[in-house]
């Protein structure tokens, strides 16, 4: 299913820089899309779940791969503002969050990532190099706390948040 939504798409993990969608527009009124496939603009992309995308991707990338050792640097977006995820896995969280949208948001966000992260540790498994792999899995700074991206973050234990020199930020 997860794989299946994108099973036709064939995109350069090397130069996705942002989801699929249209960001802005041209002063002659024109969309401007965002996501390449290599120095092509990857409109066939629009309104997919670039986790989707990504994962798909780098499954792909793992399951052809010859026998020689390589290097992949995966940066899925999740979870970052704008707070959306595809109605299927924000309807896994529909009675978890006490009615807040942006938590059930968050929490579908984090849910389609570990599905993500397991397609593709199960893709390495499947080619047996996982006992010979390492994965590194890292974030770029923590959740907002000041309230103004429509969540209340918690980092504890550390200290800060989103913009700010703390360990928690």
């Amino acid at each position: 299913e997860y794989l299946a939504a994108v099973a036709a798409v064939g995109l350069s993990l090397k130069t996705l820089p942002l989801e699929a969608i249209e960001t802005g527009y041209h002063a002659d009124g024109e969309p401007v899309y965002d996501f390449a496939d290599g120095t092509r603009t990857c409109f066939e992309a629009n309104n997919t779940y670039s986790t989707y995308l990504l994962a798909a991707r780098a499954v792909e990338i793992i399951e052809t791969a010859g026998a020689m050792p390589f290097f992949m640097y995966l940066a899925f977006q999740n979870v970052h503002w704008p707070l959306q995820a595809p109605q299927q896995y924000l309807d896994r969280f529909a009675n978890a969050t006490g009615g807040d949208a942006a938590r059930q948001a968050v929490a579908a966000m984090a849910s389609i990532l570990d599905d993500g992260v397991r397609n593709v540790t199960d893709a390495l498994k499947a080619r047996g190099i996982w006992e010979s792999t390492l994965l590194v899995f890292v974030a770029d700074n923590g959740g907002p706390t000041n309230g103004d991206e429509g969540t209340a973050s918690n980092n504890f234990p550390m200290r800060g948040g989103k913009n700010t020199l703390w360990e928690g930020g």
